[in-house]
């Protein structure tokens, strides 16, 4: 799940989608994201939901929310496995 989140999130950043256009994307897919049982998928849509929030507050510039996410489109996570 995380590699479609990522090449949806690649898409946003390129320009092939608007910011509401990948948000709505985001929020149908995972819908209960967490009965999936993946955690990276699970903290990597959680992190970009935060930081559309954000921006969506004023907490972020565009120019911000394109960095913050540029960064997610490309680094592996590390998820707390909580053992």
């Amino acid at each position: 799940m995380t590699p479609v989140i990522r090449d949806h999130l690649a898409s946003y950043l390129g320009g092939a989608l608007t910011l509401d256009a990948f948000y709505d994307w985001l929020v149908a897919t995972t819908w209960n994201i967490e009965q999936r049982h993946d955690p990276a998928a699970e903290a990597l849509s959680y992190q970009v939901k935060l930081l559309i929030a954000e921006h969506s507050a004023g907490d972020l510039t565009e120019g911000e929310l394109h960095h913050a996410l540029s960064s997610l489109a490309e680094e592996p996570l590390s998820v707390a496995t909580g053992d």
